[in-house]
């Protein structure tokens, strides 16, 4: 595996793609991809773990580079404004 991560900037945000080696809730160990993104709260998602095995960690680095970071970004900004809070603190949007 060469590449690990991505940092690119879309619609003024900074979006981070990267594989890291996680175990999920169940066990499970291996590589997963993780984006995030900060528009005013921090919305993040993981796809995997993949088989901890040099398949595995290809299939998560080709997964990484096929992330549409710029779509991420824009849906991330969506989901913040769901989550928007006026001048007095009050939230105005939950999901739904």
């Amino acid at each position: 595996m060469t590449n690990f991560a991505r940092l690119e900037t879309h619609h003024g945000l900074q979006v981070l793609c990267r594989v890291e080696a996680i175990t999920s809730d169940n066990g499970r160990y291996g590589p997963a991809v993780i984006t995030r993104c900060d528009p005013s709260i921090s919305i993040e998602i993981k796809e995997g773990p993949f088989a901890d095995s040099d398949e595995g960690w290809t299939d998560a680095e080709k997964i990484m580079a096929a992330m549409d970071l710029a779509e991420f970004s824009a849906g991330a900004i969506q989901i913040a404004a769901r989550f928007a809070t006026s001048d007095d603190g009050v939230q105005e949007g939950v999901l739904a």
